[in-house]
């Protein structure tokens, strides 16, 4: 394969995090586009310039628009009886919203959405991506990322999820699978279809482990007919989740043990705290004050601490593909792991700080740390 057209992206194209990703370009018989083929939006045509990979549900494709710039084109196909609710439209949809509601450096951008209708009338939902070239953070070899670059990259990865936590998205299948380095050294989070807000995630939980309150599950993000960034956001009222979404978060709890195990903790602190609220409620008519703690912050506050733990998981990868040796890589990525463990011990004592407080410090350390 082209150098230059290396990896394009580990696209989620398979359920969960079966992420696939693209070192050959496969030729098969049912292939939705052909090199050449112009594929029109209301406001856009696109020109097929190769195929890069496919998956289940369909392709990925580089294509160029009427200006010559270079983007990837992600197919979904129709199909009766995919998934509960007999179709899997609503997922680039929502990848679609992602990107526009997220539009930063350093996390994948989308710019177009529609449907394309063949001859032989089989419709095909069509998502316009950002075009990425460069290489996963798992692929990349140890020992060849500058100390500098190393430190700049994760960095650039606390940016890019914390501006993701500040639009209550979080990244649910965060791994340096899906984080990409673009050929000019900067990072790039991929999958936004994986990007969820915290609602949804504790709604997949509640349905493998009932939890209390279930009203609080309000999400709203879906369904929409075409859409482009270049002609401004048309966006409907979002649906519930449909079993396609809900099937992918809960196996990546099921897979997850030890997120299960925090979110388990989680479980038995909200039925301790509901049983104080509802003695706080029977004193009331007492003087002596009440305190009530809402049961999702309790469940969002342990799984913060864990998903600020993945981050600086990753961080700690990059300086693990770095060109210092093996004492100055082990010692640095402890400095970097210290900032979750300080996280955990603030919980574990009492002392509840928002996740920005531990953003800052990783960040600050990250930017701000001789080497």
């Amino acid at each position: 394969m082209n150098k230059i057209s290396i990896i394009l992206l580990s696209f989620f194209l398979t359920l969960g995090s079966c992420a696939f990703a693209l070192p050959t370009e496969k030729k098969t018989e049912s292939s939705h586009y052909q090199e050449d083929q112009q594929i029109c939006s209301p406001t856009e045509c696109y020109t097929i310039v190769k195929k890069l990979g496919e998956g289940a549900f369909g392709e990925v494709f580089e294509v160029t628009d009427s200006q010559g710039n270079e983007f990837a084109l992600k197919t979904y196909k129709s199909r009766e009886g995919d998934w509960a609710d007999g179709n899997i439209f609503s997922d680039p949809e929502r990848e679609f919203l992602r990107g526009q509601e997220l539009n930063h450096p350093y996390i994948i951008r989308s710019y177009d959405l529609f449907f394309h209708e063949s001859p032989e009338n089989i419709q095909t939902q069509n998502l316009i991506l950002e075009l990425v070239k460069g290489k996963t953070v798992s692929s990349t070899l140890k020992g060849t990322l500058p100390v500098d670059n190393a430190m700049m990259n994760a960095f650039q990865l606390c940016e890019a999820l914390y501006h993701g936590i500040t639009f209550d998205l979080i990244h649910f299948d965060l791994h340096d699978g899906n984080v990409m380095l673009t050929n000019e050294g900067e990072v790039k989070v991929i999958d936004l279809a994986s990007f969820f807000t915290f609602s949804e995630i504790l709604e997949a939980f509640g349905n493998l482990e009932p939890v209390p309150e279930k009203q609080y599950y309000t999400d709203k993000n879906s369904n929409m007919t075409h859409i482009s960034a270049k002609a401004g956001i048309a966006t409907k009222q979002l649906q519930p989740q449909n079993a396609f979404r809900m099937a992918k978060l809960q196996k990546i709890f099921k897979g997850n043990p030890e997120l299960m195990t925090q979110m388990q903790k989680a479980k038995a602190a909200v039925q301790r705290q509901t049983a104080l609220n509802r003695f706080g409620a029977l004193s009331a008519s007492s003087k002596s004050e009440s305190i009530y703690i809402d049961p999702v912050e309790i469940y969002k506050v342990h799984f913060l601490k864990y998903y600020f733990h993945l981050v600086t998981e990753i961080c700690a990868r990059f300086i693990s593909k770095s060109e210092l040796s093996r004492e100055e890589r082990l010692k640095l990525r402890a400095e970097v792991k210290k900032v979750a463990w300080h996280y955990e011990e603030d919980l574990e004592d009492g002392i509840i700080m928002p996740i920005d407080h531990y953003f800052k410090n990783l960040s600050d350390f990250l930017q701000y740390s001789p080497l």
